[in-house]
């Protein structure tokens, strides 16, 4: 079974292969194809990137959506899907325009290098490579990094949480990272699409730099899952897992009405990334999987999840989170070792305490790297 931090012996009652719900991010899965369901959004998306296709004329998309709504998935699914058409895909990990401007160089000489069939499987790697020729001038940058993409006949550049580099930092810092995405993309030549992902937030401090742009951006925001969706996505996680040619599995008496449903879609904020974290505590907590238990299930789970935002949230991690947040100042990330220095807690009882804290979306860990999410931000000002 699939190794986890959720105690797996609660899922042997379901005759389950592994957690079907363990992987809520979409960067921990092999390939997204066979959990990826289709929503109005995708049409709306893909119906973008078949017009670039078609035309061949330089395109800038932004999707635009909350956390876990999808953004990072339906990239993935852009770039397994497009074989015909070298992707670069940059995570941008980076509050530092400049080291985010080196990485995507360095990330770009790939297509100078590497065969265009082989561009989607090392771009992670060599996104966070640095480069000694690295201009200062983010016009100038930009130029080069055009130049190369302008080599290939065809060429689509996928950023992702341009928000680490547009939130939370200086005005200069900003402006000098929009004004090196719009000499970029004005520097391109036909055949070239950019993909840039964020959260409405990012995508708001930002939008008046870009009304100059030639031809205009394409804006798709991301919608909340509707009751139909939300059941299918329960149900392809399901189907992954269920040993159906056991005698006894449950799934065959898998059955939850479409009022559960919506209720479970209404709990989870048309969030897919909530819903799965619903569902997952469901398979801890429900005996069975009919609508009566699964209901029942959700009553328990409504209520711990109002007792911890009104009364143990804020006191427990709160505490936590404000006294790295003060040790650090306006960066997101900060390392185990800042943790432990701004907690006063050993290097063991920190890691404890940043397990839990990841376990509840709090934070989330890049290699060394500790991240605030934006829910734990609000827990900051909260505690203050």
């Amino acid at each position: 079974m699939t190794s986890s931090k959720i105690d797996e012996s609660a899922y042997l009652r379901w005759l389950l292969k592994y957690n079907p719900f363990i992987h809520l991010s979409s960067e921990s899965l092999k390939s997204v194809g066979n959990f990826h369901v289709w929503t109005e959004t995708d049409r709306s998306f893909w119906n973008a990137v078949e017009s670039f296709l078609k035309s061949k004329k330089k395109k800038l998309i932004f999707l635009i959506g909350e956390f876990g709504s999808g953004k990072t998935h339906r990239l993935r699914l852009l770039y397994e899907t497009l074989e015909e058409v070298p992707c670069i895909y940059i995570k941008v990990d980076s509050q530092d325009s400049r080291d985010v401007i080196r990485g995507i160089e360095a990330a770009l000489h790939s297509l100078e290098i590497i065969p265009a069939r082989h561009l989607k499987k090392v771009i992670l790697s060599l996104a966070g490579k640095k480069e000694d020729g690295y201009s200062s001038d983010p016009k100038i940058a930009a130029e080069k990094a055009a130049s190369m993409m302008n080599n290939r006949g065809e060429a689509i550049l996928l950023m992702d949480e341009i928000e680490n580099v547009i939130l939370n930092n200086s005005e200069e810092d900003v402006r000098a990272f929009t004004k090196y995405l719009l000499s970029l993309y004005n520097a391109l030549s036909d055949g070239k699409m950019i993909v840039i992902a964020c959260i409405p937030k990012a995508y708001e401090s930002i939008k008046h730099l870009l009304s100059n742009l030639n031809p205009p951006p394409t804006v798709i925001k991301v919608k909340k899952i509707t009751d139909e969706e939300a059941k299918e996505i329960i149900d392809r996680r399901l189907k992954q897992v269920f040993e159906l040619k056991r005698e006894g599995s449950v799934f065959e008496n898998y059955f939850i009405s479409k009022e559960t449903i919506a209720e479970l879609n209404r709990l989870s904020r048309g969030n897919p990334r909530k819903l799965m974290q619903i569902f997952r505590n469901i398979l801890l907590t429900a005996s069975t999987l009919d609508d009566r238990e699964v209901k029942r299930a959700l009553q328990v789970l409504s209520g711990i999840k109002k007792d911890i935002k009104e009364k143990k949230t804020p006191s427990k991690y709160g505490k936590y989170l404000r006294k790295i947040k003060a040790r650090i100042g306006e960066r997101k990330f900060f390392s185990l070792i800042e943790a432990a220095e701004a907690t006063g807690l050993s290097l063991v009882n920190v890691k404890s305490i940043l397990d839990e804290l990841k376990a509840r979306n709090l934070i989330i860990k890049r290699g060394v790297r500790y991240y605030f999410t934006e829910s734990a931000l609000k827990l900051v000002e909260l505690a203050e």
